[in-house]
């Protein structure tokens, strides 16, 4: 019978394989004995210099995905996986039971730093210490700035790489064994570098907890934590959720800077192993050194935490042993056991006992034949006492075996659990608490024919802009989706300004026309701001009455803010002012402006004064919009300790307008017109069906 296409594209690709390794194998070993850079290096110095060139300070993740495909390509091509196990199998135990104490020591600290957050008693007050290498960065760029400029122009070394550099070294180094040009156990290397990374781990636990610093990131607890949740509602998030990023006062030492000292560890030890040189050791050193002056610069960390923490887990590397396993191979039908320890010790000892009767093993006969080192059997004369036979394949015995399917067991349900909290609660924020359900269901709407008209014809129309803060796609589309679903869809207008959406680009370029040459990057937020008012001054500025800003952290109660509109148009105009009167709200949520005081916002921006900047400045959109107005001779309105607005909006005393959903502090309006500081689209619908509630 004729094989199957399955069978002959199998076989085909079987055979591609084989002459693949073999070219690569014959490669590395002409590579190895060269004194040229490695490909290993090679690797290296091109993710640095396109990270250079790229210009964000770190190396692009679309490089690092297509790295992680090419050493998983090179995995599955090049390394004979049987024999890989027959080799490594003898500390897979170790292993194994070295990535489940990570592991769990891992999720231990995700869970201390999620309650060393909330119960902190200064959790929302920003202090800030006095940290010496921060002020020396200062003063020097202060006084170079051409260095500040190199400085973040060099990529950060951050843990996606130094995970990527350390799985490139591990399969490096299979290479190099393959080709039979150094022997390593990488199960016991891992094993050890798993001890080390969860005992520094759980050391860490021990000293945040004991004594906690405050976060020298301004507001890290009101926009990363959710106050208004109960102790019960804080253990159930702290157990569900795996936060890999960190929190506010985990500070003393860095776990980040654990992970990549562990990679310069490794290659600090294993450079020759894969056949480069020194110099690539000092480079993770120095990469590791520029990172954590990095971290000191953004504040995510204190010097001191960084300091610590390297001088930790180098001590730790050096005091973890290699851990002692059992070879066990057969002799004369009985199991026999050999109690290994001490890698560089035993290099050729487990290259006989775990290679015996491999590929590698044929590989370095055929090699000291053909440099006169070895004996052919072929041609050993008979007079010549028979050479011993080959030890035999190492086996396990029922007690190994045992052990392998245990620990083999518990690495994987660690495995499905770790990658089930990942991706099950990808959010990192919990649902909406009790507290808030509660206090929004008070919230009611004001009837449509209720809200004030202007000018005398019909309520103010009112235009909704949503900016996006978040930088990664799904929380963008998840935003967008959730924003079109609930309060965008009552605003006469919406616009959800996101300059990486098809529709938005065209106007984003439309509005750059008009800005100043020297203005800041694309992502500031000021910037931003001025784009999105010029795309409104091209068209809705004179079709609507009223402009809401806000992030897409914010709930606009359109229903609600039409009628506190057209109310305080009304009041203007009551009291004896001009009925193009401009009027002018804002707070922690954004800001409001009517259509005159757009107009004055607009020729502001296009003034040359200092008070409305027009280049690149600090993030807070507010103060600069209060700036800009005010050079116009534009106030901001009292709106919420205006008296009258407040009896209309049904508040009582110490009642809020706007609702911060991060803070427990106060009761809504009746008719509140806003709440703010949503951390995640599914909170938009759960918002949504608070206020309108069903029926």
């Amino acid at each position: 019978h004729k094989p199957s296409m399955a069978r002959g594209w199998w076989a085909t690709f079987w055979s591609w394989r084989s002459q693949t390794r073999l070219y690569v194998l014959k490669a590395w070993g002409k590579l190895a004995s060269t004194r040229g850079i490695s490909l290993l290096e090679s690797v290296h110095l091109w993710l640095f210099a396109c990270g250079v060139l790229g210009g964000d300070g770190k190396v692009p993740s679309t490089l690092l995905l297509i790295g992680y495909l090419l050493l998983v390509a090179a995995i599955v091509v090049v390394i004979d996986l049987r024999q890989f196990w027959l080799r490594e199998r003898p500390w897979f135990v170790a292993a194994a039971r070295g990535a489940v104490y990570a592991t769990a020591s891992i999720y231990l600290d995700s869970v201390g730093t999620y309650m060393v957050a909330v119960t902190n008693e200064y959790r929302r007050q920003n202090i800030v210490l006095q940290d010496n290498v921060d002020e020396l960065l200062k003063e020097a760029f202060k006084s170079w700035p051409f260095l500040e400029i190199v400085f973040l122009r060099v990529p950060e070394l951050d843990v996606a790489e130094g995970f990527f550099h350390t799985l490139g070294l591990a399969v490096f180094a299979c290479i190099a064994i393959e080709a039979g040009k150094t022997s390593v156990s990488l199960f016991e290397v891992t094993s050890r570098a798993a001890y080390t990374l969860g005992t520094c781990r759980l050391l860490r636990i021990l000293c945040y907890t004991s004594t906690v610093k405050p976060s020298q990131v301004e507001d890290c607890f009101v926009n990363r934590y959710d106050e208004t949740y109960s102790l019960r509602e804080h253990l159930r998030e702290a157990v569900s959720h795996w936060r890999i990023a960190g929190g506010c006062n985990d500070l003393l030492y860095s776990g980040h800077v654990v992970v990549l000292c562990l990679a310069a560890l490794l290659y600090h030890e294993n450079w020759q192993r894969v056949q480069s040189h020194r110099w690539l050791a000092f480079w993770m050193w120095w990469r590791l050194t520029h990172a954590s002056f990095r971290i000191v610069y953004s504040h995510m960390h204190m010097s001191v935490d960084l300091i610590v923490g390297i001088f930790v887990t180098v001590l730790i590397w050096w005091w973890v042993s290699t851990p002692r396993v059992e070879a066990v191979g057969i002799e004369d039908g009985k199991v026999s056991q050999q109690i290994v320890a001490g890698l560089p010790e035993r290099d050729e000892e487990m290259a006989m006992v775990s290679d015996a009767g491999s590929r590698s093993a044929s590989f370095d006969h055929d090699m000291d034949l053909h440099t006169g080192n070895g004996i052919d059997k072929a041609t050993t004369p008979t007079t010549m006492e028979s050479p011993p036979p080959p030890p035999k394949t190492p086996s396990f015995g029922r007690r190994e075996r045992e052990q392998v399917r245990w620990w083999l067991g518990w690495l994987v349900l660690t495995a499905v659990l770790g990658v089930g909290l990942l991706v099950l609660n990808a959010e990192q924020a919990g649902p909406l608490s009790i507290f808030n359900a509660k206090r929004l269901q008070d919230i009611q709407l004001k009837p449509a024919m209720a809200a004030p008209a202007v000018g005398g014809e019909q309520p103010p129309r009112l235009f909704c802009a949503m900016m996006h803060l978040e930088t990664s796609y799904s929380a963008r589309r998840g935003y967008a989706d959730a924003v079109g679903a609930t309060w965008g869809a009552r605003c006469n207008g919406l616009v959800m300004w996101d300059e990486d959406r098809s529709d938005i680009v065209p106007l984003d370029e439309a509005a750059s026309v008009r800005e100043p040459s020297d203005a800041t990057h694309r992502r500031n937020r000021w910037l931003r701001t001025r784009r999105l008012l010029r795309y409104i001054q091209t068209g809705p500025a004179t079709r609507y009455d009223w402009f809401v800003f806000v992030d897409d952290g914010g709930f606009v109660v359109a229903e609600n803010f039409r009628y506190a509109a057209g109310f305080l148009e009304g009041q203007a105009a009551n009291s004896g002012g001009a009925e193009d009167r401009p009027l002018y709200v804002g707070g922690g949520w954004g800001f409001a402006v009517n259509r005159a005081a757009l107009a004055k916002l607009l020729r502001a921006l296009d003034g040359s004064g200092r008070t409305c900047p027009g280049g690149p400045r600090s993030e807070n959109v507010h103060a600069l919009v209060h700036d800009c107005l005010a050079s116009e001779a534009v106030s901001p309105t009292l709106f919420d300790v205006n008296s009258d607005l407040r009896t209309a909006l049904g508040c009582q005393e110490d009642a809020l307008l706007s609702v911060n959903l991060k803070s427990s502090s106060g009761r809504p309006c009746r008719y509140a017109v806003l709440s703010y500081l949503i951390p995640s689209p599914r909170w938009m619908y759960d918002v949504q069906a608070a206020i309108y509630k069903p029926g």
